[in-house]
């Protein structure tokens, strides 16, 4: 899963210690997390047999190897964090950042099987039943439901411009690692459910206050992404996605 701190703004409590030639800093925050869509896209792993009602064939099979994809899209949600830091007479900094933040799915929409969109059909379609579930698939899935949760660490990288003024604006990156719980579970029907973890990045743009001598309030957007996306195995059939997970 791509893992994004969607728009993550935070403000945050810096309190330097005197070191030689700099400073050591820690850090707390908390922030709003803006999750961007969700494309999932996979395929059928075996063959979905045919649904038959006496001699009338209700569903016709799904050959392995199909595409399957839909869109979810999440609501807010919220992170918070910690830092642990070092800040060169020269303006850079070098730091470890601790955080953890979660979002709820708000809904699931264009669902296609092998590219045809399957959201006017009977919810029956999905859950392989012979007697219609009497809902189209597409409202099934628009009862969103389910969650995201990210933690993880990171090495990060920073320049302050103006080190030595009472504001600064400051950009940067890091590398690091995140460990990430998904599950979907639109109208309560558990769809699929995964822990997953890997390398992530990061781009951080922010300013800095100073409040003291020795204390700093910051704003921060970070954009967060992990390198490879997460694989859901899927348990209404047997289907794997792999989802995307921007923040």
């Amino acid at each position: 899963m791509r893992s994004l701190l969607f728009g993550a703004s935070a403000i945050a409590l810096m309190t330097p210690a005197s070191a030689i030639a700099g400073e050591a800093y820690v850090g707390v925050s908390g922030g709003l997390v803006l999750p961007e869509n969700s494309r999932n896209q996979g395929e059928f792993d075996t063959t979905v047999p045919a649904v038959v009602d006496g001699t009338t064939e209700v569903w016709g099979a799904i050959p392995a190897g199909t595409d399957l994809e839909w869109t979810t899209e999440f609501q807010e949600g919220w992170q918070a964090g910690g830092v642990i830091g070092y800040a060169f007479d020269n303006g850079l900094r070098a730091e470890i950042e601790g955080f953890y933040n979660e979002v709820d799915v708000d809904q699931h929409y264009d669902i296609a099987v092998g590219g045809a969109n399957i959201g006017p059909a009977d919810a029956s379609v999905l859950l392989r039943t012979v007697d219609p579930a009497g809902i189209a698939a597409g409202s099934v899935l628009a009862d969103g439901r389910g969650d995201v949760k990210n933690y993880g660490a990171f090495l990060n990288l920073l320049y302050d411009f103006d080190a030595d003024g009472p504001v600064s604006p400051y950009v940067g990156g890091g590398i690091g690692y995140q460990w990430t719980k998904l599950n979907y579970a639109p109208s309560g029907v558990a769809v699929g459910s995964v822990k997953d973890d890997g390398l992530a990045w990061q781009g951080i743009a922010g300013i800095s206050f100073d409040v003291s001598s020795n204390v700093e309030m910051f704003a921060q957007y970070a954009y967060r992404a992990q390198f490879e996306d997460t694989v859901v195995p899927l348990s209404i059939v047997p289907a794997t996605i792999e989802v995307e997970n921007k923040q």
